[in-house]
């Protein structure tokens, strides 16, 4: 069995995905995306596979390539259902749900639409921002994939399809894209402090800071002050 394996680039939770398939008894064939906005290789249509499988992937799989697949386009979505597209995490926190989770579904033109084969949950705490809930993000959708692509080799695509007839959740409407999110980490000058706790909370991140704009000026969150 032949996977094209779209994951990220310079991640130890990716490579781990990559050996885990080898070692399965995969063929792999590994497309590796380090940013967002990158250009597809030339090369990809004239690959032969019987699955494509998504991890953490900056490609959006077009069209031409799901449609030659022989079985199964399956994405590791790391996100709820109810937040299809970008930015589940800090829309998690900042409308305060109590709940997060991953995503195993199939693929479709549409990104974030197809059967979903399995979501997990798990709890939001209170302490948590958006460098602690991406990290257990992360390590949850790890082993939703080491599980499902092990169940897969083992009992085949009957597998699949048993999963996805005792599903029970949908895709809530609408598809949050990136540049919203961008938007919400640009703070108004003006903003009052309860609303800064939360965008702090939902939006900053270490390697995306919340950011001030003033006369042209970009001016970079680091830190709160600590009183004297």
């Amino acid at each position: 069995m032949k996977v094209l394996f779209f994951t990220r680039k310079n991640d130890e939770l990716s490579n781990k995905c990559i050996k885990h398939l080898v070692e399965l008894g995969f063929k792999v064939e590994t497309i590796l995306s380090s940013k967002r906005g990158e250009k597809l290789p030339d090369d990809l249509e004239w690959i032969t596979y019987d699955y494509i499988i998504c991890y953490r992937s900056y490609f959006i799989i077009p069209k031409y390539l799901l449609d030659k697949t022989k079985y199964y386009n399956i994405n590791f979505h790391p996100g709820c259902p109810n937040y299809p597209g970008s930015g589940g995490v800090n829309l998690t926190l900042f409308n305060e749900e109590e709940e997060f989770g991953v995503t195993a579904h199939l693929m479709n033109e549409k990104v974030d639409s197809g059967d979903i084969i399995e979501y997990r949950s798990f709890k939001v705490f209170e302490t948590d921002n958006v460098k602690t809930l991406l990290e257990r993000t992360h390590n949850y959708l790890y082993c939703l994939f080491i599980e499902l692509t092990t169940q897969l080799r083992q009992e085949g695509n009957e597998f699949i399809k048993n999963k996805i007839k005792q599903n029970k959740i949908q895709w809530s409407e609408g598809s949050t894209k990136i540049s919203d999110i961008d938007k919400l980490q640009i703070i108004e000058k003006d903003v009052t402090e309860i609303e800064l706790t939360k965008r702090i909370r939902s939006f900053n991140h270490p390697n995306f800071p919340l950011e001030v704009h003033i006369h042209n000026h970009r001016f970079v969150y680091k830190e709160k002050i600590l009183p004297s």
